[in-house]
């Protein structure tokens, strides 16, 4: 296998970098019931395993963990149903999926079931995707178009994760298949524009489409045969994409509770720090595998990109319209260059006008010069490649990462919390619960240390959380303890103190509110921030503001100084927020709660 593997890559690489693109759209189609078989044989095969892909995408969907920022965006969902909400621009989901707390009150499996419809409107792309390449591309290559998306190794794994992504592709997707419409009619129009508008509102990074757009209404218009009948059409998508998007957003805003933050500053901070300031191929750590993973994806879309380009010389099937069209796909891929969250989910939104491509390298495979039984082998042995990554990030990775312990853990949180109760983690794993401090993402994190601002200690002192999860490195102060070395970055010495003075580790990656005391003297003052019913944990009865109590017995403690006696002087205690906390009886071990794309 490893003999073929390197056979069809200098193949392609000799396509790739030969003169002659080898390839003569001119040349007349091979027909008869002979060629009519082998077109109707590829199609099944194609089929075939495109089907397989959308089952290994189910599984995904269903198994794979949760990534952290999909627990932030459910957040919105809560944030919105509890009238404290106050994002107007990129929070308009929350229309769509407020039905998930009817789902179960476990955030992971609200979670699958959004990812379940998010594979739904994946299909629906992949659908749009083959009305697009039938427009140029024959009906293998632009199911094969559909498959080199589905097969992605990160669109496999998270192409249906619950963030902004993918109903983003979806909507822009739809856009571009009705702008390229054969024919366009007004209706078709508007609806490109409101998708358009939709889109933008769900996420700004919409807007890294507008030279797709505009390059495809320049192809348009130049082959337009009544260009002022073009101007028109192309004047209706702006205005009702404008149109929509301005009412939409005040009628989602008129819903909020919103801040002096408006919409122009949300989009000046996301540009400065996602493209303004980001340095040559920020997610270069992440194409790095997917150059390895899917090689022969990689190369099969350059051989497009080949094709398209060596065909705007005359003679060509491709009409320059259609070429200028194809090149346009393209600009969505080269944000990959400076988008500094070209993170894997990225992938399923800058790839798929691109795939189209992929299915021009397919009819260009197909159609060269070179013996049929050449061009079946590599197409084989692509084919191939393609199912044993679905088989490896569809079905191997998620028993690898499964999300059963995150699942676990949740119920445990909601066992312990039956009410609402504020907490303090990295992401709002408990979306429906409110969460004290910040989303602490890459930028969050450089954001927060820019600002130096101690913002756990004071959301301490504010809404007194109840329990803590560690659910990234800075908030897991026992373990950081015992670093040898201090990790480059960290939370400020004020929270960390807020942290390690309030906190005790209850099971896994959860803290709950509690003291460990040394009592090295006759009396030991102690500040509770967090009031409650406190159970006493120890060997030695202690006298606690003049109250005898053994271990054990409970107190409640109010905000404020407190004052502790030991009866046997150098004695521990710990105090436990709870009346005796339940605890799993098997121990939980130490495994991350994430674990990274």
């Amino acid at each position: 296998m490893y003999y073929s593997y390197l056979k069809m890559v200098f193949y392609l690489g000799n396509l790739l970098t030969s003169k002659e693109i080898n390839v003569s759209y001119a040349k007349p189609a091979p027909t008869g019931i002979g060629s009519e078989c082998c077109r109707l044989s590829q199609i099944r095969g194609l089929s075939l395993l495109l089907a397989f892909a959308i089952a290994a995408r189910i599984h995904v969907a269903l198994f794979y963990e949760v990534n952290w920022d999909e627990f932030y965006y459910l957040s919105f969902v809560y944030q919105y149903e509890n009238g404290v909400l106050s994002a107007q621009l990129q929070t308009f989901h929350v229309h769509f999926f407020n039905w998930l707390k009817l789902i179960s009150s476990n955030e992971v499996t609200q979670i699958k079931a959004a990812r379940l419809v998010l594979v739904i409107l994946q299909s629906i792309t992949g659908f749009f995707i083959y009305r697009i390449a039938r427009r140029m591309l024959s009906p293998a290559a632009a199911i094969f178009a559909v498959l080199c998306y589905f097969a992605f190794s990160f669109n496999i794994r998270m192409g249906a994760s619950f963030r902004s992504d993918p109903i983003v592709t979806f909507f822009l997707m739809a856009s571009l298949a009705l702008v390229l419409s054969e024919k366009l009619e007004i209706k078709r129009l508007v609806l490109a524009g409101a998708c358009i508008a939709i889109a933008v509102l769900i996420s700004i990074k919409s807007l890294l489409y507008l030279p797709t757009f505009g390059l495809i209404a320049i192809a348009l218009f130049c082959d337009s045969q009544t260009r002022s009948k073009m101007i028109y059409q192309v004047a209706t998508v702006l205005v009702v994409a404008l149109a929509v998007f301005v009412v939409l957003y005040f009628y989602h805003g008129a819903l909020l509770n919103l801040t002096d933050s408006p919409a122009a500053d949300t989009v000046s901070r996301s540009f400065d720090k996602t493209i303004k300031s980001a340095t040559f191929l920020p997610g270069f750590f992440y194409l790095k595998y997917s150059l390895l993973y899917d090689l022969f994806f990689w190369i099969t879309l350059i051989y497009g990109v080949k094709i398209a380009c060596v065909a705007l010389l005359p003679k060509k099937r491709l009409s320059r319209q259609d070429q200028l069209i194809l090149l346009s796909f393209t600009f969505p891929l080269c944000t990959i260059f400076f988008y500094r969250n070209a993170f894997p989910y990225f992938y399923s939104f800058m790839l798929a006008p691109a795939t189209v491509l992929c299915g021009l390298a397919w009819d260009g495979l197909k159609l060269n010069s070179r013996s049929s039984k050449e061009t079946t082998v590599v197409t084989s042995c692509i084919l191939f490649f393609m199912a044993l990554s679905i088989c490896y990030h569809g079905f191997i990775l998620p028993k690898k990462k499964p999300l059963q312990s995150q699942q676990e853990f949740v119920d445990l949180v909601h066992t312990l919390f039956p009410s609402p109760t504020s907490y303090i983690d990295c992401c709002s794993m408990i979306s429906s619960y409110p969460q004290a401090g910040f989303f602490m993402s890459s930028w969050g994190m450089d954001s927060y240390i820019q600002e130096q601002r101690p913002i756990l200690k004071s959301s301490i002192e504010r809404q007194q959380p109840t329990f803590l999860i560690a659910n990234n490195r800075f908030l897991d102060h026992a373990r950081l303890a015992e670093l040898a070395e201090p990790l480059p970055k960290q939370l400020l010495h004020q929270d960390l103190t807020a942290l390690e003075q309030n906190y005790i580790p209850h099971w896994g990656a959860l803290y709950v509110a509690g003291k460990h005391l040394y009592l090295q003297a006759d009396t030991v003052d102690f500040m509770i921030s967090i009031p409650g019913e406190y159970t006493l944990e120890g060997t030695q009865p202690t006298v606690i503001d003049k109250q005898w109590l053994s271990p054990g017995e409970t107190v409640y403690l109010a905000f404020g100084k407190h004052i502790a006696e030991p009866t046997l002087l150098g004695q521990e205690i710990t105090f436990r927020w709870g009346n005796h906390l339940y605890r799993p009886p098997l121990p939980s071990g130490y495994r991350p709660i994430f674990t990274g794309f």
